[in-house]
Parts: C-alpha cells; structure tokens; sequence
C-alpha cells in the first residue's frame, strides 16, 4: 500500500463508519454547533425574573406566562386598580356588581304588571305632539258612541293620528292589536260571523294591504264590519310618500262598495255612528269612518 493509500485509509478511520446507501447509520454522528438538547429552564421570581418571569431561553410553544400561574406585577394592573387602590385583594378583573334597582329588575315602571296594554293612559304618546284635552274628549265620546251602539270587539294596527282612540278603546272595551292590516280584517270576518259587529282601525296606508280580504272575502259574502280608517296624505300631512295613497282612499272604497262617511269636529259623531249601526248592523254590508289628521289633534 503507497503512501497515498495509507493516508487515505488513516483519514476514513478517524471519520468512524460510512452508511451504506439506502440504509440508515447505526449513529448518526451529531453535528457540533447544535450540541446536545436544551432543558426548559425554571421560571425565576423577584429581581433575578426578566421582564416575562422567566430566566433566558425558550419557553413552552403555546402557552402564554400567566398559564404558569405568574402574578401580576404593580405595573401590570389595568385600570381597575388603578382607578380602585383600595381594593388590592380583589381580582383585577372583576368588575364591581351593580346595586339592585328600588323597583326590582332596571328599565321596569312601578307599579305596572307584566302584561300591561301598550296604549295605557300613562304611556307617552305615539306621536311626538302632545294631545290637546279636546281632542282626548273627541276620542273618548267616539269610543262611547261605539260601545254603546253595540260595536265589538275591536281590532287595529297602531297609527299616530288614532292614537288617542286606541288609548280610549282599550281602557273601556279592549283592543286587540294586530301587526298587519289584512290579518286584522280577517279576525274581524270571523267575528262577525260569530254574531259580533267588529271594527277594524287602521291607517289609509295599511287599507291597500287589505284590499284583497276586502275584495274576495268581505264584501262577496257580505260579511258586515266597521272600518275606521285615518287619512294621511291629506291636509295638514304633507308627507310625500302619503299623498297619492291620501287621494286614492275615498275612490278605493267606493271601488270595493264600502260605504264611507268622513268624521269633523263640527259634525255630530253620535249621527255618524248612527249611520254606521244601521249600515253594519242592519243591512249587514261594511261602512268606514274616516278620520282626518286634525279630528284628535294630530300635527305633522
């Protein structure tokens, strides 16, 4: 063997075993700038405790300092402590219970039930004008006018301009609210049907939603009812979305055979509720009241 070959072989030695090809060293050397593995170093505390709490070095992928129980350092604390010094031992996160309201749970009026009636007397209006006192006495004479004709039961759909009758008929007779026009008029078919003379309160708005029952249930089978019906569109509402609907009313019930007969303050609304008994009652065919803005002193 030359000198070569030796120097060769002398090197291969000092390297330990190849790995054949394809197979796996029996042990894979490990190279030196890794060395061996680190431990997780002990969390420290006091002065020796970096900013984190712990000595240099990796700490647990995943877990955040406080998951290994670390207090909270004086200037840690939020605006709780900050606000609050006194109360040191509590947790800094807690926040102070609030005390119990004179009247039981917060929001909740004294002295009214669960199942109070939304049109109360002592709830505020539905509008934001105050009513004046003769309009109060307009809706409460109308609603007298009603009951004691023999008007009954009374379903409606919440409307600012009747307002004040709502709160009357629900205080002396009670009323029903429905969400919708049409469902209303419904509910008031089968009434009738029952032997009852209803009335359905609704705005002009809402009466183009009813058309249909109007149309193929109401009127072909005869089936009497009072509509009191609020004009918006006319004089003094000068919403734009309400004035074609405010000249269509009138036409539209005559189109559908209702007899009409519009409300004033200067008209005698016992005469008026006359009118309608003899029509609804009598005769058995549907009449609607209708009732302008100014009739219980709505304002725009």
């Amino acid at each position: 063997m030359g000198g070569g070959q030796r120097g060769l072989a002398h090197r291969l030695l000092q390297r330990g075993p190849v790995p054949r090809q394809g197979c796996l060293p029996v042990q894979a050397p490990v190279p030196s700038h890794l060395g061996p593995r680190r431990k997780s170093l002990p969390r420290l505390s006091g002065a020796s405790a970096g900013e984190e709490g712990y000595a240099a070095g990796p700490r647990s992928p995943g877990r955040h300092p406080d998951a290994h129980g670390r207090q909270r350092g004086p200037a840690r604390r939020g605006p709780f402590l900050r606000r609050n010094p006194a109360r040191q031992g509590e947790h800094p996160r807690r926040r102070p219970r609030c005390p119990r309201h004179p009247a039981g749970r917060p929001g909740r009026v004294p002295g009214r039930t669960a199942g109070h009636s939304p049109y109360r007397t002592d709830d505020p209006p539905m509008t934001t004008t105050a009513q004046a006192p003769e309009a109060v006495d307009v809706a409460h004479q109308l609603c007298h006018d009603l009951t004691s004709t023999g008007f009954g039961p009374f379903f409606g759909t919440p409307c600012g301009i009747l307002a004040p009758l709502y709160r009357a008929l629900d205080e002396h007779a009670g009323l029903l609210t429905v969400a919708r026009e049409d469902n209303a008029v419904g509910i008031a078919a089968g009434a009738a049907l029952a032997g009852k003379h209803p009335v359905v309160l609704m705005q002009n708005s809402g009466l183009g939603q009813s058309v249909n029952a109007l149309a193929s249930l109401v009127e072909p089978y005869r089936i009497g009812m009072l509509l009191i019906v609020s004009l918006r569109g006319v004089d003094p509402d000068p919403t734009q979305e309400n004035l074609v609907m405010g000249r269509l009313t009138e036409p539209l019930l005559a189109g559908l055979g209702v007899a009409t007969s519009t409300l004033g303050r200067d008209q005698n609304l016992a005469e008026s509720v006359g009118w309608a008994a003899d029509v609804v009652q009598r005769q058995g065919r549907t009449a609607a009241l209708l009732v302008p803005p100014p009739l219980f002193g709505w304002r725009a």
